[in-house]
């Protein structure tokens, strides 16, 4: 059996892009988890991140600090920030000023402006 440290471990965000070297990455906008999560997280994903994107595209600078886009989506910090290095880690997001209190500037990159579709 699979100790529940593993099975919860989010190691995935920090490993994705290693997962994925070699392989060819899609210029989708859809989210996709790896194969080895389960699929709780890939709909969290999809319902975290989609949010996230959204609430920047509708900003004038595409760029907003966490805290202020968690309250205004109504998510609870903790369990935004994993989703939050995700898209980071697939190029929708970027950090422009890192926050020890984790309340970051992000900001859209142009993979992140394009609608899902």
């Amino acid at each position: 059996m699979v100790p529940i440290k593993e099975r919860l471990s989010l190691d995935w965000l920090k490993d994705a892009r290693a997962q994925r070297k070699g392989l060819p990455v899609p210029e989708s906008q859809s989210f996709s988890a790896p194969a080895s999560m389960p699929p709780d997280i890939e709909s969290a994903l999809l319902a975290y991140g989609g949010e996230i994107l959204s609430a920047l595209r509708k900003r004038p600078n595409k760029e907003g600090r966490l805290h202020d886009l968690v309250k205004e989506l109504g998510f609870r910090l903790q369990d935004t920030l994993p989703v939050v290095d995700y898209l980071i880690t697939q190029g929708f997001l970027r950090k422009v000023e890192d926050d020890p209190v984790a309340n970051h500037l992000l900001a859209l990159t142009a993979k992140g402006e394009k609608p899902a579709g």
